[in-house]
């Protein structure tokens, strides 16, 4: 085959670390997943209210789809273990496919609500599943390294999806663009079927998910993980309700500048995550998770305090790059310390946690900011991501780490 298509074979291993073929395929199904949403997601607003929806319905259908993906997280992600990690991906690319149509041809606001249900069941599991399958497929010495590369694939689709929504929807309108955002997960589904990733599970028996859980739940390290992964997600939530209000309100930023400055967040998260996954995998995951939640810190620190566009706009070019840090380090850091009959499930509650702080963020986000300035709330997002620098010391080294250093 390399003799028939020796370009597109070669292509395919340099993008993919010259051996990861496999992970580059299942890397490129969450980002275009990813991708099939981030391009509507922009005008989703607007198209519900173009039904004749009103901005509290806008809110139920926003809760509903956390709520759907909160609660079917982990049974799916369990599930995938007995059926398969690729089968299920493939049905969640199916769904994310159908569903963008589905929406194309809605006629009442009332016929979005089983349809948003419908479609948050691959984003439940999805990105848990293939973490799995990704990390499964590394070695434990490049672990770092493929996990960053794994998870550079989502935010490359939440850079590029607001993009060629802002190039497409003019000409297309609202029903154009759902209808080619369903193209992208077929794409994924095309690419799977012909490049399967393959993991020898080895006549393993995995445990049900009660012993599962119970196992990550009651792991001191993956504990005080999560502590710091929900600190960050709160703050985080806060910080994306509120920043447009106070660019817009306090500031006198147009709307086009404020998604210019998230823009600059976004990139930056995109070209951390490789190097970050290599970085973890020489230093250990621990210094870069302390360097990663002290710029963060920071960041809401100077955001806070100073008001001036040019400080704002380094200190986001900076969360950025903790942001994409801090992530690669997390997954890569749950992957060494999870056992392999236990890591979907270990993954998908990393995620759950990830999606309570974000619960907790946007209720803190509304309450707060009818009480205190919205200066004091992004200090109060600075002081939620200190505590976990000191917590991130008393985390074992990871076996990765143990092993290159001898200990």
């Amino acid at each position: 085959m390399e003799k028939v298509y020796p370009l597109l074979i070669g292509g395919f291993y340099v993008l993919a670390g010259g051996w990861g073929l496999r992970v580059y395929v299942a890397a490129s199904s969450v980002m275009l997943l990813v991708l099939s949403w981030s391009i509507v997601a922009p005008i989703f607003p607007l198209y519900v209210r173009s039904l004749g929806a009103s901005t509290l319905f806008l809110g139920l259908l926003m809760a509903l789809s956390s709520l759907v993906s909160l609660i079917l997280r982990i049974p799916l992600s369990a599930l995938s273990d007995r059926v398969g990690r690729v089968p299920m991906l493939l049905i969640g690319l199916l769904i994310a496919s159908s569903s963008s149509i589905f929406y194309a041809y809605a006629s009442s606001f009332l016929q979005l609500l089983p349809i948003i249900v419908y479609q948050s069941i691959p984003f439940a599991y999805f990105n848990p599943v293939a973490a799995s399958l990704v990390s499964d497929m590394a070695p434990m010495e490049r672990r770092g390294d493929v996990m960053g590369r794994y998870l550079t694939s989502p935010s490359l689709g939440l850079v590029l999806g607001p993009m060629l929504c802002s190039l497409l929807v003019d000409r297309l309108g609202y029903r154009g663009l759902f209808l080619s955002s369903a193209l992208f997960p077929l794409i994924g589904l095309i690419l799977l079927l012909l490049v399967p990733p393959r993991v020898s599970q080895g006549g393993v028996e995995r445990p049900g998910v009660g012993a599962s859980l119970r196992e990550v739940a009651m792991d001191r390290d993956i504990l005080i993980l999560s502590y710091c992964r929900a600190s960050f997600s709160t703050s985080h939530s806060i910080f994306a309700a509120l920043f447009p209000l106070y660019a817009v309100e306090s500031l006198g930023l147009k709307p086009s500048q404020v998604a210019a400055l998230f823009t600059l967040r976004g990139v930056t998260n995109v070209l951390v995550r490789p190097p970050a996954g290599r970085i973890s995998d020489s230093l250990g995951r621990r210094p870069p998770l302390v360097a990663a939640y002290g710029v963060i810190a920071a960041s809401y620190l100077l955001i806070a305090r100073v008001g001036v566009i040019p400080i704002i706009a380094l200190s986001l070019l900076l969360y950025g790059f903790a942001w994409g840090m801090r992530a690669v380090s997390e997954w890569a850091y749950i992957a060494d310390v999870a056992r392999p009959e236990v890591r979907t499930i270990a993954f998908s509650y990393l995620s759950t946690v990830f999606g309570l702080g974000s619960t907790l963020g946007g209720v803190l986000a509304g309450a707060l900011s009818t009480v205190i300035p919205y200066g004091d709330i992004f200090l109060l997002s600075a002081l939620l991501n200190m505590p976990p620098i000191p917590l991130i010391f008393k985390m074992r080294a990871s076996p990765s780490r143990l092993h290159q250093s001898g200990e």
